[in-house]
């Protein structure tokens, strides 16, 4: 069994140089880690070494479903998963790189 001691040591071994520009190899690999946050940082690590231009979408802010309804809308609580993103919820911003599969 292997040991690495960095995050950029455990993706190197994952996803060796050869691995990484060819997005179908990538797809029989994968590191698993216990908390969103590991997920992400290992993504976000990823998604740095993949030559090309990235883009950045954002979610919606506000609900759709209560200005169907004519509820007032509340910002603080959009503005608050948008900053923290709690348990259970998605991020707020999606990045996207041409050959990522992320």
């Amino acid at each position: 069994m292997e040991h690495v001691q960095s995050p950029e040591n455990l993706i190197n071994f994952v996803y060796l140089s050869h691995i990484l520009p060819n997005p179908q190899a990538c797809l029989r690999r994968a590191i698993f880690a216990p908390t969103h946050i590991q997920v992400d940082s290992y993504n976000n690590n990823i998604l740095q070494c993949i030559e090309g231009e990235s883009r950045t979408y954002l979610s919606a802010d506000t609900l759709k479903e209560a200005a169907d309804v004519g509820l007032e809308q509340s910002d603080g609580i959009l503005d608050y998963i948008a900053q923290h993103t709690p348990p259970g919820f998605p991020h707020h911003t999606l990045k996207i790189k041409t050959n990522a599969i992320f």
